[in-house]
């Protein structure tokens, strides 16, 4: 067999000889072999973090893509949302450069999603893996039940609030700040001296030093059995000496997995005497 090239100006001046052992082009007709699913890791408020299958096999392998939708109970389709090597470079390398996942970002809180793999050949022939679906986190709550300066002229606060959390992830940890004003238009400031009472097994930690003053790596404030009431005292004269006024204390959770909400409430400081006695 022999071949001459030729296009509108004519063809080449000879023809040359098909190499009949050695074949410059192929058709592939082939479909990759088809992914294994793909596997659930972790998850964020806004990601979810998925575990990548083994590599398929495919001799003129292009690229993987994964896609994804909103919900549970449908296919995942090509016609869905679209994580790809543009986005994440190891998925255009056939054994993912040896990176065992892949995370998908800018998702809505609290949402179900579910995901698919495909694997593309040159030709463009494709076979995708089985659906799976997860969830990205919900929102912590934090709830204030009281906030109140004794009457002991230590300038001392109670404050009690309640911490629930659907997913029930245990390692929630709590800030406490005040705020000047009733709108919160200046800078928060940082409470110190802060205690947990009473004391208790498997209470959260306090680090003073903390931005999260309660709860730390070595004791986290606990959700998995529901609500969790938390009492603290906060010594006022330490921030505020001589303070005399109105405060809009602030409680803020973090549940370490992208999810924050915060509280406000009313506060009447007095840690200044009283003056003006005697004749």
């Amino acid at each position: 067999m022999a071949g001459l090239a030729c296009d509108l100006n004519g063809c080449a001046r000879a023809w040359t000889a098909f190499n009949g052992t050695m074949p410059n082009f192929s058709v592939d007709i082939t479909a990759p072999t088809v992914p294994a699913i793909l596997a659930k890791i972790a998850s964020s408020t806004t990601s979810i973090k998925l575990g990548l299958p083994a590599a398929v096999t495919e001799i003129h392998f292009n690229q993987y893509k994964i896609y994804y939708h909103l919900g549970s109970t449908t296919q995942v389709t090509e016609g869905d949302q679209l994580w790809s090597s543009s986005s994440d470079p190891n998925l255009g390398v056939q054994n993912f450069n040896n990176k065992s996942s892949t995370t998908i970002p800018n998702l809505a809180t609290g949402t179900v999603y579910s995901f698919s793999i495909w694997a593309y050949d040159q030709a463009g022939n494709k076979s995708s893996s089985t659906y799976i679906w997860d969830r990205t986190d919900r929102n912590p709550s934090v709830a204030i039940n009281s906030a109140g300066e004794q009457t002991s002229g230590t300038g001392k606060v109670n404050f009690s609030f309640a911490v629930s959390d659907t997913d029930q992830e245990n390692q929630e940890m709590a800030r406490v700040q005040y705020f000047t004003d009733q709108y919160c238009r200046t800078a928060g400031n940082q409470a110190r001296s802060i205690k947990l009472f009473p004391p208790r097994k498997a209470r959260p930690v306090v680090a003073n030093k903390n931005i999260y003053q309660i709860g730390t790596s070595t004791g986290w404030i606990q959700t998995s059995a529901g609500a969790n009431t938390i009492n603290a005292l906060w010594n006022s004269a330490t921030d505020l000496p001589a303070g005399d006024r109105n405060l809009l204390p602030e409680i803020t959770l973090n549940d370490n997995r992208g999810g924050y909400v915060a509280a406000t409430t009313s506060l009447i400081i007095d840690n200044k005497k009283p003056t003006g006695f005697g004749l």
